[in-house]
């Protein structure tokens, strides 16, 4: 019985490259058919014995510590285990029988094989060399190593020998370079695993093919790098393997064998087509060409020939280049490439086929067509009509089917996609387009140049007096559009100040073309007319003066720049101002105001401190108050006003500049009221209570205290009573109380004043 210590890796990260994927969905006959076999191998008569879990499609090995990306996977247990990390536990005993192929291999009767797999079936090869690709793993790693649970895994091959008699299930999983099987007695880390001596080990020098793991994917703590099975075949011939592997002497710890995807082939060669097209079986007539080379496995030590078999439709020599008949491969060395060019042609014959074939022995063993397709690559310019003039112009070339990137070479001698140019008569440009792949196209394009119209304007030049009309002809084209939008040949303007026109005329061939014409405006008088004052009083006078002419006439019958009038009404007086020939007429009007009579009412002229007064003001359209900063408003007719001291309060009334003052002297009798802040309720008959004084007499009014907290803690309707610091008959504490005070003046019982405040009540 043995026993191996797991660790949970409960302190230490397990560390992942990469996630291995297991898929057990498929047949054998699909793993081998579809994941196994390459190039050179016909396979039937595919068997399987074992559980169905033991076997799988593996993918994504390169992201983990594996080194094989793709293949499949036979194993000892249940195959989906197997994408667990180092460290996990992979052990289960299936139940399954041994293989006696594996047994026959151990020949010890105290060992017997236990969770058996095999994978076996029937191959032709066509060629002298079979090869594969695989990597042992295994649980036992490296605990077990030099023990007698040595999981067995072989790959048995079954036909004739080249070399004489006959391979009867024959190993060939051989460390390479010996005749040693690869088993974990063999290829180990170099040192027996715990408990285990060197003794019981075949070998312990060949630890450079082992892969320690332990704490990456796949599960196995150990494994070996990726090792090659070959074996000398009979091409045509058919040969028998088994993929075998089991555990040995207990069916826990597993173990299992990836085998390379697509890697079970013979040594044969191969046609490979290596192409700048997307597609690779594809070349344009004309473009880039493509390499086909010719290869073999391993270098050959002679020069070797190689027969190829030329086919298709298209013409060797004549639709493209030449292709040898027998492609010789130089000594020592694996392959000889041949670039194939497609020649162009002006035809439009469709697709056309190049098959090469390779004859091995046992018929064609690689075949391969490459396919001639017209050129699509195409380039297109637009011819553009353009007027005499007229520019720059853009030309850039529209790109059909081509592979960036792309060259260009202009008749210009210009190598930019696209040029700019300023053709003063009809040209033809053109562009030639080279694409990554070497395929050329040539567009041209063709400017047409017309001629513009010949226009003119009468008159072209002319002074005119402003608010005056001139006519303008436009001549020598079939449309006429003019700088403000009129379209017709003729333009009546009326400019205020010297002004250029301009017409745009357009041919028959839409082409354009533009005169101008300047009229000029002798200035009219800028005739200013102003009065000092505008407005006046009855009986007043003012001066009108103007301005900005030569000459006046006023309708006073007055001639010169200025006049002095005193209107009993509002009048409006006119002058006209003269500039050569050129009048302009302005008026003015004198406003005139009768001057206002004030009279100023009062709702009372004798009052105490504190109380408002109603003032009305008559008379005049607008007031202006002044004499008390308590007047509520500065203009209006009817204010209030809260006057602390005697004074007199005056009201100016305004007709526009036309004034009269009435006053009146209000008496105020003072009225004041003192409220203590503090007060020492200690009963020494020194500031003992606390009450406000005041000579004025009260209507009507309240008294309330509050504690800190906003609670009432005294409450009169006499504000001539004290309080003596008491609640409820108690003392109150030492602090800061507040008060609010509401009353009115006994003359004035309807306006009620408020006051707030604190009280400190001091020990």
């Amino acid at each position: 019985m043995k026993k191996k210590l797991v660790l949970l890796q409960l302190f230490l990260p397990i560390i992942l490259l990469g996630q291995l994927n297991i898929n057990t969905s498929y047949t054998p006959q699909q793993l081998v058919e579809d994941y196994l076999i390459g190039p050179g191998i016909t396979v039937s008569n595919v068997t399987y014995r074992g559980q169905l879990s033991q076997f799988a499609f593996f993918s994504n090995g390169n992201s983990t510590a594996l080194g094989m990306d793709e293949g499949i996977i036979l194993c000892t247990g249940n195959a989906t285990q197997i994408a667990q990390s180092a460290g996990s536990h992979m052990s289960s005993s299936l139940g399954g029988n041994g293989v006696d192929e594996l047994d026959a291999i151990i020949n010890n009767p105290s060992y017997d094989t236990n969770d058996g797999a095999v994978l076996e079936f029937d191959f032709i090869p066509q060629d002298t060399m079979l090869s594969f690709y695989y990597i042992f793993g295994s649980e036992e790693y490296p605990e077990f190593v030099c023990s007698s649970y040595n999981d067995i895994f072989a790959f048995l091959i079954s036909g004739i020998n080249p070399s004489g008699g006959m391979y009867v299930d024959e190993n060939i999983a051989l460390i390479p370079g010996t005749d040693l099987p690869v088993a974990i007695n063999t290829v180990n880390p170099g040192i027996p695993g715990t408990s285990y001596s060197p003794s019981g080990c075949t070998s312990l020098s060949y630890s450079s093919l082992y892969v320690s793991n332990s704490s990456q994917q796949p599960v196995f703590d150990g494994f070996t790098v990726p090792l090659v099975a070959v074996a000398k075949v009979i091409p045509c011939q058919t040969y028998h393997i088994k993929l075998c592997i089991a555990d040995v002497s207990d069916g826990i710890y597993d173990s299992g064998v990836f085998l390379k995807r697509n890697s079970f082939i013979t040594n044969q060669p191969v046609i490979n087509i290596v192409s700048p097209y997307a597609s690779q079986d594809t070349i344009y007539e004309g473009c880039a060409p493509v390499e086909i080379t010719i290869s073999h496995p391993d270098p050959v030590p002679v020069p070797t020939n190689i027969y190829l078999g030329l086919s298709g439709t298209a013409t060797i020599g004549v639709d493209c280049s030449n292709l040898p008949a027998i492609a010789t491969i130089p000594a020592d060395s694996t392959s000889v490439t041949y670039t194939l060019y497609a020649y162009p042609d002006t035809l439009d014959e469709g697709d056309e086929s190049i098959i090469i074939t390779i004859g091995g022995y046992c018929g064609i063993i690689s075949s391969d067509t490459i396919w001639i397709k017209d050129n699509p690559f195409r380039v297109n310019l637009s011819d553009t009509i353009i007027c005499e003039n007229e520019g720059p112009i853009t030309l850039n070339p529209t790109i059909i089917d081509g592979n960036h990137p792309y060259s260009f070479m202009w008749n210009t001698n210009e190598t930019l996609s696209s040029i700019t140019v300023f053709p003063d008569s009809t040209t033809v440009y053109s562009v030639t387009v080279t694409d990554s792949l070497s395929c050329n196209a040539t567009a041209e394009a063709t400017i047409t140049v017309n001629p513009l119209p010949n226009v003119s304007i009468n008159p072209v030049d002319t002074t005119i007096c402003r608010g005056n009309s001139v006519s303008l002809i436009a001549s020598g084209a079939d449309t006429y559009i003019w700088s403000n939008g009129d379209t017709n040949d003729t333009l009546v303007v009326t400019p205020n100040a010297t002004t250029t026109y301009s017409v745009t005329a357009t041919n028959l061939v839409n082409c354009s073309n533009s005169a101008q014409a300047t009229i000029n405006i002798i200035p009219m008088p800028e005739l200013v007319i102003s009065a000092s004052p505008p407005a006046i009083c009855v009986g007043e006078s003012t001066r009108i003066r103007a301005s900005g002419a030569d000459s006046y006439e006023w309708n006073t019958g007055d001639s010169t720049s200025q006049i002095i009038v005193a209107p009993e009404n509002t009048t409006s007086y006119t002058v006209t101002g003269f500039v050569q020939n050129c009048d302009v007429s302005k008026s003015i009007t004198i406003e005139v105001y009768p001057t206002p009579d004030v009279i100023l009412t009062v709702s009372q002229t004798h009052i105490l401190q504190g109380d408002i007064i109603d003032l009305q003001a008559e008379g005049a359209i607008e007031y202006q108050w002044y004499g008390d900063n308590s007047i509520s408003c500065l203009n209006c007719d009817i204010i209030t006003a809260e006057p602390k001291f005697s004074s007199e309060i005056c009201v100016v009334g305004f007709n526009s500049n036309c004034t009269d003052t009435a006053c009146a002297f209000i008496e105020v009798d003072p009225c004041e009221i003192f409220i203590p802040n503090a007060f020492t309720p200690i009963k020494n008959d020194i500031n003992d209570t606390w009450q406000i004084f005041t000579q004025c007499p009260i209507g009507i009014g309240e008294l309330r205290i509050y504690d800190r907290w906003g609670k009432q803690i005294f409450y009169t309707t006499n504000l001539t009573d004290s309080w003596d610091g008491t609640y409820n008959g108690e003392r109150v504490k030492p602090g800061v109380y507040s008060y609010k005070i509401l009353f009115s003046y006994a003359h004035t019982p309807t306006i009620f004043y408020t006051y707030q405040g604190s009280i400190m009540v001091l020990e």
